[in-house]
């Protein structure tokens, strides 16, 4: 039982830190928690989505060992579905708040939503994989979806409040 609580601790704790990092690092207008938790927990929510479609995506293309299909199928396939999945979020449910009122802000709930998006992958994966998979995904994974977030809640922002941008249509 200790067993299984050190292994969640350690799945939850990479995507709570770097959640309450970026919401820190929000120096105008801190974003209202309830908000913040519900981007979170859709964030968990749309991994079952972005598992269908790679589940989906899978059955439609018969991957192969070769190096360069699995390089497909991770960066194109699985890639593209799940920061598709989280832009999805960030355009449809947070996009047009009220809250969503400074560029910081596409940052600070693109990075939540894929915290939530990772922590949950997480779970799955480190109860599967052991301790290992829990310090390995620490190191990549979780903080690589918190990149891909940055990145993606940089350009929503710029996109957002930005003159002479285009627009974001939903």
């Amino acid at each position: 039982m200790m067993s299984v609580l050190i292994l969640l601790s350690l799945a939850i704790a990479p995507g709570i830190a770097i959640s309450l990092f970026v919401y820190f690092k929000d120096k105008y207008e801190r974003e209202p928690w309830h908000l913040l938790f519900k981007a979170f927990i859709n964030g968990v929510l749309v991994t079952f989505l972005a598992g269908l479609l790679e589940f989906w995506a899978d059955s439609l293309i018969k991957t192969s060992p070769e190096l360069w299909m699995v390089a497909i199928e991770a960066f194109l396939m699985v890639a593209l579905i799940e920061e598709g999945c989280k832009y999805y979020l960030l355009v449809t449910n947070i996009y047009h708040s009220e809250e969503f009122n400074e560029p910081f802000d596409g940052i600070t709930y693109a990075v939540i939503i894929s915290m939530g998006f990772a922590t949950f992958e997480n779970i799955f994966y480190v109860y599967r994989g052991g301790l290992e998979i829990a310090f390995l995904r620490m190191l990549t994974a979780v903080p690589a979806h918190a990149i891909f977030g940055v990145m993606m809640g940089f350009f929503v922002g710029l996109a957002k409040f930005r003159r002479h941008s285009a627009t974001l249509r939903w």
